[in-house]
């Protein structure tokens, strides 16, 4: 409720914030980090909308409005090393703040402080996904990502191989917060990194207990991926199967497309099975994985 309410006043603050940067004269350079806090309703608009309300398709918008937002940002702020410190600077963290204490508690390394490992050296991070570019491997068309991360130090390339992109993938969100346990690459001047395991955060409770977060179920998610070559005999086989073994684990099937952009799809509650052994053998020409599923 908080959500939506706060979604709806998004559009008449922001317009009579744009209209104050209009008619009256510019801010002090002590206060100007804080127009960057415009980033927040959109991001997060986007990020949680998409989420809630899948089927609002006109929230993707926000994405695009954010990216605007922020070029017109980075433009106005582009004198911005000179501006004074003060506590406006606040404006560039303000989404982190809720993980705070989550960081220091979990004894997360900083990405500032990655440059002091070796190459290949293992460690473990946590931070806001700032970017996210989904792609496909030349050879073999499976899919990958490439996200960037950011704490309250620097910012780190995180690449997301298929084996651990087909887990997450519903994760990898911009404005979501994100544990990551990998490798580090330096084989170039910039430090990059392998992601070898992603979970999401939530903010630490009140009473200091840190929560679950509340998008990932308790059940595992059974992922079946079918070739361009698939027939509808091959299909209905699949749909008997899992027939066979009601339960309470949600199906999703993935289906590679001749363009190289695979769909995704949920099979549906009528499709819910109990992933028996006897189960996993009769699929396994089809299985990729059983995971936790991030609603």
């Amino acid at each position: 409720m908080l959500f939506g309410l706060s979604a709806a006043a998004t559009p008449f603050v922001m317009g009579l914030v744009f209209y104050r940067a209009v008619i009256a004269p510019p801010l002090p350079e002590a206060a100007r980090p804080t127009w960057f806090i415009f980033l927040v309703p959109p991001s997060l608009i986007y990020a949680h909308g998409i989420t809630i309300f899948g089927e609002l398709a006109f929230l993707e918008n926000f994405f695009f409005f954010a990216t605007l937002l922020a070029a017109a940002l980075l433009v106005y702020g582009r004198h911005g090393m000179r501006w004074p410190f003060s506590a406006a600077w606040w404006a560039f963290t303000f989404p982190l703040d809720a993980y705070a204490y989550v960081f220091a508690a979990k004894n997360y390394r900083s990405i500032a402080s990655l440059g002091e490992l070796n190459d290949r050296a293992s460690f473990k991070i946590a931070g806001a996904i700032v970017q996210v570019e989904k792609k496909f491997t030349r050879r073999d068309g499976k899919p990958f990502a490439v996200i960037w991360l950011e704490d309250l130090t620097n910012t780190l390339e995180v690449v997301v191989w298929n084996e651990v992109y087909l887990k997450v993938s519903d994760a990898l969100v911009a404005g979501r917060v994100v544990e990551i346990k990998g490798t580090l690459d330096k084989r170039d001047e910039v430090v990059r990194a392998t992601a070898m395991e992603i979970r999401l955060l939530a903010p630490e409770k009140g009473n200091g207990a840190s929560e679950t977060c509340a998008g990932i179920s308790q059940e595992s998610v059974v992922l079946l991926q079918f070739s361009t070559a698939t027939t509808g005999d091959e299909l209905r086989q699949v749909r008997e199967i899992l027939a066979s073994s009601p339960g309470q684990q949600p199906v999703e099937l993935l289906f590679d497309r001749a363009n190289g952009n695979s769909l995704r799809l949920d099979a549906g509650s009528e499709f819910r099975v109990n992933l028996t052994p006897v189960l996993k053998e009769k699929l396994s020409r089809w299985l990729v994985m059983s995971f936790g599923k991030i609603r």
